[in-house]
């Protein structure tokens, strides 16, 4: 007989889970350590944001010990996968004892309505009037806030904090924009806008239909509004595939009242954001 009862217990010992899979929602009740990541320079001034999303799994004492990239921006994955490195989490028990657990983690990254109006390095530097310097290494990747007096605050070089630039008047009123120590980019604006800064310029707008009655959803499209006003292109689209897919129809027949500044109209690039 006790032959028998240390057979079942080798039987049910071998038979007992040492991973499972647990939903992310109810994995994230667990987490004790969390590390935010930092937002990458260039893609706040390429206007990106989103999330990333991986598949993990979890050691025995709470550890990340493997993780799996499912989707997210190339400019976002490589904070937020440093961060999640960091993260820890309580053990997980089944039936008293700890298990590796599987499960998702979704890493968002959301822009702030701090940036309102912003120019990069090729826009401000065609305005300089006092100074000679060029952007030093610390410099790139920084940002820093044009003041109306034309100088810069923020964490800037001694040659840039020392120079002087033209004072932007938008639509003839003056604006102190974000400035992005960042390098032209093919292709895409020099000027950038938030979303609050953009939406009172609609001239005309077409509206989103739902696919589908039971979709539902949130979109955000990175578009390029040209000189003219009108929407140029559609750089990138986050949300559900068949909403980004509408939205990106619509957008494409919206006006804008152009963005005028120190008396020339220049395209910008923005963020639309949809709802369904």
């Amino acid at each position: 007989m006790l032959s028998l009862l240390l057979a079942a217990s080798l039987v049910l010992a071998q038979d007992a889970p040492t991973r499972i899979r647990v939903g992310g929602n109810v994995q994230a009740a667990n987490l004790i350590r969390k590390v935010t990541p930092v937002y990458p320079p260039l893609a706040k001034q390429a206007r990106i944001q989103g999330t990333v999303r991986y598949t993990v799994t979890i050691g025995k004492e709470g550890d990340i010990l493997n993780i799996q990239l499912v989707s997210g921006h190339p400019l976002l994955v490589p904070s937020a996968t440093d961060a999640l490195r960091q993260w820890k989490y309580k053990p997980t028990l089944l039936n008293g004892q700890p298990v590796e657990v599987i499960t998702q983690v979704d890493i968002n990254y959301t822009l702030s309505e701090e940036l309102m109006w912003a120019v990069n390095w090729a826009f401000l530097s065609q305005l300089r009037s006092v100074g000679g310097a060029q952007p030093e290494a610390g410099d790139w990747g920084r940002s820093a806030r044009l003041l109306q007096d034309g100088s810069l605050q923020g964490p800037v070089s001694e040659g840039m904090a020392g120079s002087r630039f033209a004072p932007l008047l938008l639509d003839g009123v003056a604006i102190e924009p974000t400035v992005w120590f960042a390098k032209q980019q093919e292709g895409l604006p020099d000027v950038m806008a938030g979303w609050p800064q953009m939406e009172p310029r609609i001239l005309a707008r077409r509206e989103a239909v739902k696919p589908r009655a039971d979709l539902e959803g949130k979109v955000v499209l990175d578009v390029i509004v040209n000189s003219e006003g009108n929407v140029e292109s559609v750089l990138s689209g986050v949300g559900p595939a068949e909403l980004v897919d509408e939205a990106t129809r619509v957008v494409k027949d919206w006006k804008f009242r152009p963005v005028v500044i120190n008396g020339s109209a220049f395209a910008v690039r923005t963020s639309i954001p949809f709802a369904f």
